[in-house]
């Protein structure tokens, strides 16, 4: 369970998007982007590559907007 998570309909991608924490090692959690064209059926997810300068990302908080044009 991870109540961490954005859902909305993209405008410019014209799918909706989900986008949740991903515990990818121990102590370690990156975001993670599921799409879906209906709500119902979802692609299996992206994780979202974050370029910073640290060797493990403890992203605990997102807020993930969409910035037309």
């Amino acid at each position: 369970f991870d109540s961490n998570i954005t859902c909305f309909y993209s405008t410019i991608l014209k799918k909706y998007l989900l986008f949740a924490r991903y515990n990818s090692g121990k102590e370690e959690r990156n975001i993670q982007v599921f799409k879906s064209n209906d709500l119902i059926k979802w692609d299996q997810g992206t994780i979202c590559h974050i370029n910073t300068f640290a060797t493990r990302h403890n992203y605990y908080m997102n807020k993930i907007i969409e910035i037309p044009n």
